[in-house]
């Protein structure tokens, strides 16, 4: 299983995070690959989103429907998941980690880019009652960062 700030299998040095970066940047980002930063350098990956779910229910309600514990996302470990559908068959692969000031604060689950809204949907569909909201989270974007030093 990858940890937040781990280097990924397979990619000697490489790391993913998600990063606040303005729309309009953004924009920007996609046109040029590369970014400096004080000790390394990233990447934006415009081919994937994030959606955050925020609620005093959301790891409950979370824990049911999807083929991860909910309860080994933690500060510093994420968690590669999949949603499935009720005979098994699969529908949506993601990342999920935590982000905020008190654990648990808000979960933000790092999907493709191209089918979010389809993810948004099922995920609200499966809601029910429980006390969590799921938004889109366009002020983030997920970037894989790299080098010497890269997450230091």
């Amino acid at each position: 299983m990858h940890q937040h700030g781990d280097p990924l299998p397979g990619a000697s040095g490489l790391h993913t995070l998600a990063i606040h970066v303005p729309s309009a940047k953004r924009a920007k980002a996609r046109d040029k690959d590369d970014r400096a930063t004080m000790t390394g350098r990233y990447t934006i990956l415009p081919d994937r989103a994030l959606i955050g779910i925020e609620g005093p229910d959301a790891h409950n309600f979370l824990q049911g429907i999807i083929t991860n514990d909910v309860t080994r996302i933690g500060p510093d470990r994420a968690i590669y998941a999949a949603l499935l559908t009720p005979q098994g068959k699969f529908l949506h692969e993601f990342i999920m980690a935590e982000m905020g000031a008190q654990a648990g604060e808000t979960l933000l689950v790092d999907c493709e880019a191209a089918r979010r809204d389809d993810l948004i949907r099922r995920l609200t569909m499966y809601r029910l009652r429980a006390k969590a909201t799921i938004a889109p989270r366009d002020d983030l974007a997920v970037a894989a960062a790299f080098g010497e030093g890269a997450l230091s």
